[in-house]
């Protein structure tokens, strides 16, 4: 692995198939008068012995939890990295199919007339409204979802089924044409 290379996954499995394998427990620096550092067990005995500088001590006795916690920051960024290059190459799609004179749907998430959020997936603005719909009325036992008219175009609606009866919200999710520049002699 180089500077540039991501730990690959058996990489990171290595590491904690060797973490699996540590000396459980809070490792210390016992000093020892006359004698050299010994890294031990906070409430056991030793871990290590013949660490001459203290510095160097301090530094095993602490390895065990500073490498989890890395372990566990580098799985937090290798998810944050997944999600960020698929956000990307959605962006880039996107912006291709309006370089190339097409139109996106994006979509709007709305509670009655207030506009929530635009999204590029309707199930992001969905989401949006029903976590909206849910802070108003609190959990409803289930949540549905239909098209307004019968065409693919269609906005949605929400519904929600209280006490066995399925009831219209004011919750919608709205498709919106976005282009990438204005035709005079175009549907808007």
């Amino acid at each position: 692995m180089s500077a540039r290379e991501p730990l690959s996954a058996a990489q990171l499995e290595s590491i904690e198939r060797l973490l699996a394998r540590v000396t459980p427990g809070h490792w210390v620096v016992r000093l020892q008068s006359g004698a050299d550092p010994q890294v031990a067990i906070a409430d056991g005995g030793p871990v290590a012995f013949g660490v001459r500088a203290p510095g160097d001590a301090a530094f095993i006795a602490g390895a065990p939890e500073v490498v989890r916690l890395l372990v566990a920051e580098v799985g937090w960024l290798v998810a944050e990295l997944t999600n960020a290059r698929a956000l990307l190459a959605k962006t880039i799609d996107n912006m291709t199919a309006l370089a190339e004179g097409s139109e996106v749907t994006a979509y709007r998430a709305e509670h009655g007339e207030i506009p929530l959020g635009t999204y590029l997936a309707v199930e992001e603005a969905r989401a949006h409204a029903e976590d909206s719909y849910r802070a108003l009325i609190g959990p409803a036992p289930t949540l549905h979802w239909y098209d307004e008219e019968l065409d693919d175009d269609s906005a949605l609606r929400l519904y929600a089924e209280h006490e066995g009866d399925e009831v219209e919200t004011t919750h919608r999710v709205v498709p919106v044409r976005v282009l990438a520049e204005y035709d005079p002699d175009g549907e808007s």
